[in-house]
């Protein structure tokens, strides 16, 4: 197995991602006491930054279980979540799919989100 892989291998394997049950929430794009800007700003500014500089991105490590049809997030749920909204937003067209063990509302948002079915609203659910 490659311990470092590109994002496009990451998501050619085609296998649904899986938030255990273990996992926290999505916080991406809540800034954190005492700190100027969240995460969801930093990766953009970083992403933009790279890109028109030509570099390569380093992402960070995943740490996962990958099965035959899935990939368990054991770490990098929060990355994973950032870029399966940003591509599916981006209108990327390959297999990405992300299954929440736990919170099925919270995959159902995120499928509502992409499809555009959700007005602005305050929700109850963390994510």
């Amino acid at each position: 197995m490659d311990t470092i892989i590109t994002l496009r291998n990451y998501l050619e394997k085609g296998k649904t991602f899986v938030i255990p049950n273990y996992q926290r929430g999505y916080v991406w794009g809540k800034k954190r006491k005492g700190e100027d800007t969240d995460a969801v700003t930093s990766i953009l500014q970083n992403l933009l930054d790279k890109f028109q500089n030509d570099e390569e991105v380093f992402l960070q490590g995943f740490t996962v279980v990958e099965k035959e049809n899935e990939i368990v997030l054991v770490d990098g749920q929060q990355r994973t979540t950032f870029l399966y909204i940003l591509l599916k937003y981006l209108k990327f067209d390959g297999k990405f799919n992300i299954r929440y063990d736990i919170r099925r509302k919270s995959g159902e948002y995120l499928k509502d989100i992409i499809n555009k079915k959700l007005e602005s609203k305050q929700e109850e659910y963390q994510d």
